[in-house]
């Protein structure tokens, strides 16, 4: 066969090629999150069970399997939407440097050209300087709080801060080289998927590392469930509310003071106070 059928034969067609790519953001920029929301919420509530609440982890599947599908959904993207929110400005400094100096290099960075310029090189010195200072102000601090921490919070906050450093460098770096790769690339059609997606590495960091900061940071603070209160015809019963009748089939579901998981039917109850707990 000759090579130019042989190439033509495995050139990508026009609309094969958008049809992939529609298929690889659809999965990657929306499929991923989907897929593994649920999941990481149900576990995040499974340790907050075990680590606030006293329960063993049958009891604590157990009482996460109670809880509404959507509350865990809605309650897990809130809070780790909160958490990228308050990062996303330092983030963006970070990754944008990590990528920056990963891309042009720190010779081609400190050439001939930027020598000529010393107003810009010197402002560029000194962000430089400064954002380097802060990291390793952080990394410091994180490293203290491990160390010599009387206690697990600021023990995890400290864990937390280096996983974060951690995790902006290597975005950073992933996304630099998967982007060099794309444009050195003779068919970025035909490359492989990380070089085609150039950003999806470093997004795939940044969100398993915010994964884990949730799980880090979550098990230092305990998630505020509503209690529960029964009226005058069932006095003393009562709890932390897991699921109300509407979700639970009929059943008024909560974890009593011993940490078990308890079902009253709501027919056998007249009088049932919510109270949101602040502390």
């Amino acid at each position: 066969m000759p090579t130019d059928a042989k190439n033509d034969n495995e050139a990508v067609t026009p609309s094969t090629f958008q049809l992939r790519d529609l298929a690889e953001r659809v999965i990657f920029y929306v499929g991923v999150p989907a897929v593994t929301l649920y999941p990481v919420g149900a576990l995040f509530y499974c340790l907050q069970f075990m680590t606030h609440y006293g329960m063993d982890l049958t009891p604590s599947w157990h009482a996460v399997l109670v809880i509404p599908r959507e509350l865990v959904l809605v309650e897990t993207l809130s809070l780790l939407a909160g958490g990228m929110a308050g990062l996303f400005p330092f983030m963006i400094v970070y990754v944008g440097l990590s990528f920056f100096l990963f891309t042009m290099g720190l010779r081609h960075a400190w050439s001939a050209g930027w020598r000529a310029e010393r107003g810009r090189r010197l402002l560029s010195l000194l962000a430089l300087v400064a954002a380097l200072s802060f990291a390793g102000y952080v990394t410091l601090d994180a490293v203290i709080s491990i160390a010599f921490g009387s206690d697990w919070q600021p023990r995890a906050v400290g864990l937390y801060h280096l996983l974060l450093i951690f995790g902006v460098i290597l975005a950073g770096y992933l996304i630099a080289k998967d982007r060099q790769s794309n444009r050195r690339s003779p068919n970025p059609a035909g490359a492989p998927l990380f070089v085609r997606r150039w950003f999806l590495r470093g997004a795939l960091v940044a969100y398993v590392c915010a994964i884990l900061g949730l799980f880090i940071v979550g098990t230092t603070i305990p998630l505020q469930l509503p209690k529960l209160q029964f009226g005058e015809d069932n006095p003393g019963e009562g709890g932390l509310l897991l699921a109300d009748p509407s979700g639970a089939c009929g059943y008024w579901q909560y974890i009593d003071e011993e940490g078990r998981v308890v079902a009253v039917p709501a027919k056998d109850v007249t009088d049932v106070v919510l109270e949101r707990r602040t502390s």
